[in-house]
C-alpha cells in the first residue's frame, strides 16, 4: 500500500509540475483486461456497429481456447443502461448494430475480453486490450469506421471497472487536432470522460491565420458523453486545454452529401 501511495503521489506531482507526465493511473487489483471507452450513436437516424474478435486467438494462437467478452453500455449521462456477456469461439468474430438493442439514444461503452488461459499474459505483465473498430452509419448508408482513441478503463479480478488515464488539478494540458474544419457544413466535438470526476474543457476557435475567433468552456461529468457544437462561427483550427493529459475527442463533420467521424 505504501508502495501504491509513493506511486500516485509521484504521479500527481509528475503530471501537476509537467515534469515527465504520465497519462495512467497506478492501480493495486490485478486487472484481467483493457478497454477504450468507445462512443455509440443510435439517434437522429444514425447507428453504430461492433465488430469484435476473439482476441486471444490473435494475441496467443498456440492455445486453442473460447473469450468471454463483457459489454458494458452507458448512456449520454453515465448510466450503465446495459450489461450483455457473449462467447467467441477460437478465432470466433462477432458484430451487431446497437439500434437493435438501445434504439434513440446515444453514449459510451466500455468491452472486455477474458480468455481462459491467460498465464502466458501474466507473466510478461500484460493485459489484452480491446481498441478495435465501430463503425457509424446514418440512414442506412455506408459505414465510416473509427478504432480505439484511448486505452480508458480496466476490468478487475474482482469485476471492479477503474479508470486507467491520469488527470491534473488545472487545465494545463493542450491538444490541436491534426485537421481543419473549414471544408464542411457543420462540425462537432465528442468527448466522452472515462474518469469518476468531472472535466473541465475549454476549447479555443481559431481562422485560417491562427486569429481566435471564439472560445467555449464545457464540463464533461464522469462517464459522460459530451457532444460540442462548433456552430456557424467561421473557424479552421481548434485548440482544446483540459485537465485530462490528452482529452482526445471524437471529431464528427457533416457535408453536403454525407459525414465524416474519426479522432484527431
Amino acid at each position: 500500500m505504501s508502495s501504491l501511495f509513493s506511486n500516485k503521489l509521484s504521479l500527481f506531482f509528475r503530471n501537476n509540475l509537467n515534469i515527465r507526465p504520465n497519462g495512467y493511473n497506478y492501480i493495486k487489483s490485478e486487472l484481467i483486461s483493457i478497454s477504450d471507452f468507445f462512443f455509440w450513436n443510435t439517434s437522429n437516424g444514425y447507428d453504430t456497429k461492433i465488430n469484435i474478435t476473439n482476441l486471444a486467438s490473435q494475441v496467443l494462437p498456440n492455445i486453442n481456447q473460447s473469450c468471454d467478452v463483457d459489454f458494458f453500455f452507458y448512456d449520454a449521462k453515465g448510466k450503465l443502461i446495459l450489461t450483455e456477456q457473449i462467447n467467441l469461439e477460437h478465432f470466433q468474430s462477432y458484430n451487431f448494430q446497437i439500434s437493435k438493442k438501445i434504439p434513440n439514444k446515444y453514449g459510451s461503452l466500455a468491452i472486455f475480453h477474458k480468455f481462459k488461459n491467460n498465464a502466458e499474459l501474466k507473466e510478461h505483465g500484460s493485459y489484452v486490450t480491446e481498441k478495435g473498430y465501430l463503425g457509424y452509419n446514418y440512414n442506412g448508408g455506408p459505414w465510416n469506421y473509427v478504432h480505439g482513441n484511448n486505452s480508458s478503463l480496466a476490468i478487475t479480478n474482482k469485476n471492479t471497472i477503474l479508470p486507467l488515464l491520469s488527470s491534473t488539478l488545472i487545465q494545463n494540458n493542450s491538444y490541436i487536432p491534426q485537421v481543419r474544419f473549414d471544408d464542411c457544413n457543420n462540425s462537432s466535438l465528442i468527448f466522452n470522460n472515462p474518469l469518476n470526476k468531472n472535466l473541465k474543457t475549454t476549447i479555443e476557435l481559431f481562422d485560417k491565420n491562427w486569429i481566435k475567433v471564439d472560445t467555449i468552456k464545457v464540463i464533461t461529468e464522469s462517464m459522460n458523453t459530451n457532444i460540442i457544437s462548433l456552430g456557424e462561427q467561421k473557424k479552421s483550427y481548434v485548440k482544446i486545454k483540459s485537465n485530462m493529459l490528452l482529452f482526445r475527442p471524437i471529431i464528427f463533420k457533416k457535408y453536403e452529401t454525407y459525414f465524416d467521424i474519426f479522432h484527431g
